[in-house]
């Protein structure tokens, strides 16, 4: 009696250990993208469901560490999907957590660029303010900071379009996972990220006030 039950555990072992290990069939939700960014918040002394253009900015030293490891993140995504049991909602739940993945890191690429255009200080911006609604520069134009304001431009475009490129990514997520609609995670109306923001109205404005500049300048250099 004991060789045959001895018999059957061996089998049984035999059977377990030439079973590929897998994951629970069930996908895993996207709690895990969440915890990520608010590691990554402690871990760079930011919040980034406040982070926002002109206002409240991460860190220039801490933006290039963020990025790599939200593409580290994003592989080990990848990496992840083969070992799932259940391939159902694979694709689904593996585009929302790449895509929760990549809205934060347009978010840093962004201020990075806005980094850039704080860095030529005042000489790469023209004031201006609403006046009635239309923006009226307040303040003299100088051509010789013609170099320095097209550099603004081109920061400011570079970061409006990455903005632009997160609200795409962020807004799938809201429309695919309702969950994330909560406003302890990404949240809508008043509970959204601070990234949504009319800031990236005026800095179009702004965008537009540099070009007029330069293109000023251009003419009165050529008519020389």
């Amino acid at each position: 009696m004991k060789k045959v039950v001895f018999g059957v555990l061996t089998v049984l072992l035999l059977a377990v250990l030439a079973t590929p290990f897998l994951l629970p069939e069930k996908t895993p939700d996207l709690d895990s993208a969440f915890k990520k960014f608010k590691e990554m918040d402690v871990k760079y002394n930011t919040d980034w469901k406040q982070e926002e253009l002109r206002n409240m900015l991460i860190g220039y030293t801490f933006i290039d560490d963020a990025i790599n490891e939200l593409d580290a993140y994003q592989l080990e995504i990848a990496e992840n999907r083969d070992k799932l049991q259940d391939k159902t909602e694979l694709s689904t739940w593996e585009e929302l957590l790449t895509r929760l993945a990549e809205a934060r890191k347009k978010m840093l690429e962004s201020e990075k660029e806005y980094h850039h255009y704080q860095a030529l200080g005042p000489e790469g911006e023209l004031e201006f303010e609403y006046v009635l609604g239309s923006p009226v520069v307040t303040e003299q134009l100088n051509c010789n900071d013609m170099e320095a304001l097209d550099k603004g431009q081109m920061f400011l475009q570079k970061s409006l379009n990455l903005a632009h490129e997160f609200e795409n990514h962020m807004d799938f997520v809201l429309q695919n996972a309702p969950e994330t609609r909560k406003s302890e995670l990404v949240g809508i109306n008043e509970a959204k990220p601070a990234f949504y923001s009319k800031e990236l109205g005026r800095i179009s404005t702004q965008i537009k006030i540099n070009k007029w500049g330069v293109d000023v300048c251009k003419k009165k250099a050529m008519s020389r």
